[in-house]
């Protein structure tokens, strides 16, 4: 269950200013082709996948994000989780790690783990989450999907085919 509450005039102006950045950051990472670590939750209920749409981007992705400077890729998915869901995760255990260029950066993707046996209230940030919904697995390959959310889908044998290329290690 999603808690979806209406956005706020401040959330309204958090919208924007990820949709003007973004594609601001995508030309720059065009021109600097920077390294990026990233690491993401792959969160199963049942027979089902947690996938999120952001608030700047068409296709949908699993929750996660960045990892900041010191910071390990476990810490950063759950405070990515708290941060975006307000998803506190205490069974995370990792997936594989996906490596590609995706929007224009040499990626390392940590993607860890969550098995549920339901979701709890989930409470979206509204600026740069805005939409989170469970996706039974033969859904999946009809939807449009990140490069990394894509990549290891297709690795766990949920989705038939990958939008873009990478290469995945296991850590299982």
């Amino acid at each position: 269950m999603t808690v979806q509450e209406p956005p706020t005039l401040r959330d309204g102006a958090w919208q924007v200013a990820y949709r003007l950045a973004y594609p601001v950051a995508l030309a720059w990472w065009a021109l600097r082709r920077p390294q990026h670590q990233g690491a993401l939750a792959c969160i199963r209920v049942g027979g089902a996948v947690l996938l999120i749409r952001q608030s700047y981007r068409r296709a949908w992705t699993l929750p996660g994000g960045g990892v900041h400077p010191g910071e390990t890729p476990e810490a950063a998915v759950r405070r990515e989780l708290l941060e975006e869901l307000r998803l506190p995760a205490a069974a995370l255990h990792p997936g594989a790690v996906v490596c590609g260029i995706w929007n224009n950066r040499q990626e390392e993707v940590h993607i860890f783990e969550l098995l549920l046996g339901h979701l709890p209230p989930l409470r979206l940030d509204n600026r740069e989450v805005v939409e989170a919904r469970l996706f039974a697995v033969d859904e999946l390959p009809a939807l449009m999907l990140s490069g990394a959310a894509a990549a290891y889908l297709m690795e766990r044998g949920l989705r038939s085919e990958s939008s873009g290329s990478g290469d995945i290690r296991s850590t299982t």
